[in-house]
């Protein structure tokens, strides 16, 4: 490899992963490596380092602030427990310290620096590590001085991203700076939002006066408004500012779209026999300015059949095709295109976006998809979970034509929807496109014989690689569902250091043929970690095919499925049956003289020896 060439390339974070071994064996020194490799690190590709230079590689990826995946961190930080001291750890990244809990041997000099570094991890690990959030807010408390019924502009500014964690009564009592703090809080709980929209009202007022300027100031905040604040906003106001906030939020957080779309819909829904508009039908101009807050207006089939003028929808389609209509809207949708269009021409299926969801998989069948572009359109066009026939309808309509194989495009577009596709099409995805792509399949939802079928396509593709252990670990990572027992126990003997999200994919069935070392080798240093979900299936299969000392032998504290062997010149006592109370006191007689008779013939064995 051209070291230098391939460190100005950018590389996705699953393209790093497979480079970031062997360029860590390259004469650059940590910090001459761009950030686009740094984000392939693992805890498997940098088993070779000693202490020393792992610590070195870690601090480099902190001052680069570069985030490490979630599955490396416990890992990492069990490699650093003994290296990180409350004078350095702002040296590191902030996302390990919650793994490390050194919140309780902090002196006051370093209390706010650390919490300002707390403050930085992301909110997913948070929530991942919510039985810790009291233990932190009580040491904040403690040692920055904090009440816990009111936080001061400061030390919200000091917890950060903890502050996503606030209860009820911390967020209406404190300063309002809180709302600031909140934004980048990805969800939040029922109690929480009735807080925060209490504080809103507190510090803006009634939403009766709210304008789009009010609410551009909430900022995300926005997104958690309910239907019963939102009746209250002038009609106005919510034109004025919510077209531009939904199209933002579509892109940046889809959960908050949706929510926000449910709660300006409301709850209302106008049923009329008549069929006249109720208000000025749909423009050209009002379908551009105001997107999907005509989804979220129309939420009466008969008002969108009404006011939607046939040639508004046929010009502009493509608008439409994008709005997230409630399901019998999207059946208006189809049935005035219907009406104008008997056959649906090619151009015409990639602007159907969501509309789509409407078309039965016969009606699908007639459809002419001769173009790549227009099969991947129509896939990411909206969300085919759970729409199985759906997805296999159109795949079939596009290999009829003169295509034998599926391409790596294609192939990246149906990644949500690979576990959706029959066998005979998982077996026309070529290998060509399986190396074409650029971030692992997600098969955690296929079924055992689809998950065994696409790991050994892979597997073909990039056998070649076999003996560059890491980088061929980390090719086939997210298809190891599908991996035998031969291929896993050879991926052990190279130390991979897998996470429990991978560890917890495989084929139980596959992981009960495995031995405690090949698991200590698979897991290497989170081997422990299974501790913390012995309940998992996985878990359970191997232990209830493994004897106790072989359970223990891997640290587990719990009941194996197999007894121990009995060892040669021992016997195992077992249980007698229930006897009769007359049973039972001759037998106390009889063992009295027996005890007695024993003891006399140990005295006597005892007394011989010492004589001898």
């Amino acid at each position: 490899m051209d070291i230098n060439e391939i460190n100005k390339m950018l590389w996705t974070p699953a393209q790093a992963q497979v480079l970031f071994q062997t360029v860590l064996k390259s004469p650059l020194k940590y910090s001459q490596l761009s950030s686009s490799l740094l984000q392939g690190f693992s805890c498997g590709a940098a088993n070779f380092l000693n202490q020393s230079q792992f610590a070195e590689l870690i601090r480099v990826l902190a001052s680069k602030h570069i985030r490490i995946d979630k599955s490396q961190l416990s890992c990492t930080a069990k490699k650093l427990i003994e290296l990180i001291t409350p004078s350095d750890f702002e040296e590191y990244p902030a996302d390990i310290l919650i793994y490390l809990g050194m919140e309780k041997e902090l002196d006051p000099d370093n209390c706010e620096k650390y919490f300002r570094q707390i403050g930085q991890i992301h909110f997913d690990i948070l929530k991942e590590k919510a039985s810790k959030w009291k233990t932190l807010m009580d040491q904040a408390e403690h040692c920055l001085g904090i009440s816990s019924d009111s936080l001061s502009k400061k030390n919200l500014q000091i917890l950060g991203n903890l502050s996503c964690t606030l209860n009820e009564s911390q967020i209406i009592q404190s300063d309002p700076y809180v709302l600031q703090v909140l934004q980048p809080c990805s969800s939040f709980t029922p109690s929480q939002v009735t807080a925060i929209q209490h504080k809103l009202e507190d510090i803006f007022g009634s939403p009766s006066t709210w304008t789009a300027s009010t609410l551009q100031k909430m900022g995300n905040l926005a997104s958690i408004l309910e239907s019963k604040i939102l009746q209250r906003i002038p009609e106005i106001s919510k034109t004025q500012f919510f077209p531009n906030f939904l199209s933002w939020l579509k892109i940046h957080n889809k959960e908050q779209f949706t929510n926000s779309l449910k709660q300006l819909r409301g709850s209302k829904r106008n049923k009329r026999d008549t069929t006249a508009c109720p208000g000025v039908p749909l423009t050209a101009d009002k379908v551009r300015k105001e997107r999907d807050m005509i989804a979220a207006r129309y939420t009466s089939s008969s008002d969108l059949k009404a006011c939607l003028p046939d040639s508004i929808l046929k010009n502009h389609l493509e608008i439409f095709g994008s709005m997230e209509f409630e399901d019998p809207l999207l059946q208006v949708l189809k049935m005035k295109l219907d009406k104008m269009l008997e056959v649906l021409p090619e151009d015409y299926l990639p602007l159907l976006g969501h509309i789509t969801k409407a078309y039965q998989p016969a009606e699908m069948a007639k459809w002419n998809i001769t173009a790549i572009d227009t099969l991947v359109a129509l896939l990411r066009g909206t969300s085919w979970l759970n729409q199985d026939e759906k997805v296999n309808a159109m795949v079939n309509q596009y290999l009829k034509g003169n295509h034998t194989q599926l391409e790596g495009t294609i192939l990246t577009a149906l990644d949500p929807y690979i576990c959706a596709l029959e066998d005979h099409l998982l077996k026309q995805i070529s290998p060509e496109a399986i190396r074409e792509l650029r971030s692992p399949l997600n098969i955690s939802q296929c079924s055992q014989r689809n998950k065994n079928l696409l790991y050994h396509q892979m597997k073909a593709t990039v056998l070649e690689h076999q003996n560059t252990h890491n980088a061929y670990y980390q090719m086939l990572k997210s298809l190891l569902g599908g991996a035998p027992a031969e291929d896993l126990i050879q991926f052990a003997a190279h130390s991979p250091v897998m996470d429990m999200d991978t560890f917890t994919a495989l084929n139980p069935e596959v992981v009960k043929k495995l031995s405690p070392q090949n698991l200590k080798d698979l897991l290497d240093m989170n081997l422990s970690e299974l501790n913390t979900i012995v309940e998992h299936p996985t878990v359970q299969a191997w232990v209830k095919a493994h004897t106790q000392s072989e359970v223990n032998a891997i640290g587990l504290k719990i009941m194996a499925g197999h007894p121990d062997p009995t060892p040669d010149g021992f016997f195992v006592l077992t249980s007698a049956p229930p006897i009769s109370r007359a049973e039972g006191a001759l037998l106390k007689e009889h063992t009295s003289q027996i005890s007695y008779t024993t003891l006399l013939a140990l005295c006597g064995v005892m007394i011989s020896l010492g004589a001898s």
